[in-house]
């Protein structure tokens, strides 16, 4: 089982503010947290998972990405 983070930790981790991570908690949106008891904690794999989701392609990705589809394509 992977070492659960304090919402501190996670905040250190994404360079983000604690109060946003609250925020966030209570809009049902960032990272996947678990509650154990009345505490919440972030698995590194949930941020991990989080920064993957959040990452969004530059035009210049998308670009190479169209490319190489279209010629594939008869």
């Amino acid at each position: 089982m992977e070492r659960l983070l304090t919402p501190q930790e996670a905040a250190e981790i994404l360079r983000i503010r604690t109060d946003t991570l609250r925020i966030w908690r209570r809009r049902g949106v960032g990272p996947e947290v678990c509650k154990v008891g009345r505490l919440c904690r972030y698995s590194p794999s949930a941020l991990e998972s989080y920064v993957e989701r959040s990452t969004k392609r530059t035009g210049n990705d998308q670009d190479q990405h169209h490319q190489v589809t279209s010629s594939e394509t008869p």
